[in-house]
């Protein structure tokens, strides 16, 4: 009996399991649809919750303009293209009076290196940053190994360890663009890649921070009209508040560096005032800020210019190409003195020249000091 039993249990163990037989095609379908709406409605309760899986999938809404561009000053433009004589540079600018919508566009949304003219965004984060609570303008900052490096500025030169507080590096990355200031700042902030989400989600769509300063190869980059669009959104009252923009507007008021927006609008009005701030490298030079014109208007505008390394020309075709912008806003005329840009004549005097110069200069003197003394003798004898 019970070897019967163990034959039996070995047949029904070694029986195949069945396959199964696939649905036919109408109810697959069904089963799919289903499994879809599954899925949507999940999605739709997920978006009602307020809940993103993932939030660099979420598209960013438009960013309302802080101006409305009216009439373009198409002759205007014009000149200004005209201006760029050079075949080694491209310029842009973007300038808007910000009352009357009254703009120029020349280039002004092409990507330039951005030099230090990526300060002001990093100014800005750190502001919104201290009204948030995440930083403070008193927190103390440490020169380390990593954050040091050349150009503009004296920081390089201190100690490794000095301290110095988020105030006075803001300070010095706006006055005198000191490059180690902002290595600190931007590592203070979280980064280049935290500090890039913020431009994009204040609007600035072609700025960037791909390495630390000093950039000489020119990657960072911004254009015109994204340093335009944020400092008129400042200028407005959006992004940051009242405070936050006066101590703003006094860092960028002493930008020690005036030889390009300042000395250009200053030749046609003097009395015009100007926040800005400058970037420079090799191949790259411009100016950005917000000018306050004799009879109230406010302009916002950005030139930067791609030029052959080091050509001083470049320079000089901002401080023209502002002086003419201005004067069509301010005084609707394009028309500027043939003398207020005229280059200034320097005499160069070779080495060996020089030194003729100054040996002669001395023998001179010499003889007359002994014929001073000698007609004295003759008065004292005579």
């Amino acid at each position: 009996m019970i070897g019967i039993l163990k034959k039996f249990s070995k047949k029904v163990t070694s029986q195949k399991p069945r396959k199964k037989r696939p649905l036919p095609p109408g109810q697959r379908l069904i089963k799919y649809m289903v499994f879809a709406g599954s899925i949507a409605f999940t999605q739709i309760w997920v978006s009602q919750q307020g809940i993103q899986a993932d939030p660099t999938m979420k598209p960013e809404a438009p960013i309302e303009a802080p101006f409305e561009p009216t009439n373009e000053l198409s002759q205007l433009s014009e000149e200004l293209v005209n201006m760029n004589k050079s075949k080694t540079s491209i310029a842009g600018i973007y300038a808007i009076d910000l009352d009357t919508g009254e703009y120029v566009d020349v280039n002004g949304n092409k990507a330039f290196s951005a030099a230090s003219i990526i300060k002001v965004p990093i100014l800005v984060s750190l502001l919104t940053a201290c009204e948030r609570g995440e930083a403070s303008l008193d927190d103390m900052l440490e020169i380390t190994k990593e954050v040091v490096t050349s150009g503009s500025g004296h920081l390089q030169w201190r100690k490794l360890g000095t301290k110095i507080s988020a105030r006075q590096a803001a300070q010095l990355m706006m006055t005198i663009s000191d490059n180690t200031a902002t290595n600190m700042l931007i590592d203070y902030l979280g980064g280049k890649s935290k500090l890039n989400r913020e431009f994009k989600k204040w609007g600035m769509r072609e700025t960037k921070i791909n390495n630390y300063l000093v950039d000489i190869e020119g990657t960072n980059l911004t254009c015109p009209y994204d340093q335009v669009f944020l400092m008129a959104r400042i200028d407005k009252g959006d992004v940051i508040n009242e405070e936050s923009k006066t101590f703003m507007y006094e860092l960028m008021g002493h930008c020690k560096n005036r030889s390009m927006l300042p000395q250009g609008i200053g030749a046609i009005d003097p009395a015009a005032e100007i926040i800005h701030k400058t970037g420079t490298i090799g191949i790259m030079v411009g100016d950005a800020g917000i000018v306050t014109t004799r009879s109230g208007k406010r302009i916002g505008i950005a030139i930067q210019v791609q030029r052959r390394r080091n050509d001083s020309s470049a320079s000089n075709l901002i401080r023209r190409m502002a002086a003419i912008t201005y004067n069509q806003i301010e005084n609707d005329t394009m028309s500027i003195p043939e003398t207020a840009f005229a280059p200034k004549v320097r005499v160069r005097i070779s080495k060996h020249h020089s030194r003729h110069h100054i040996a002669r200069g001395k023998h001179k003197s010499v003889h007359k000091l002994i014929a001073s003394k000698s007609k004295k003798k003759k008065r004292r004898f005579a």
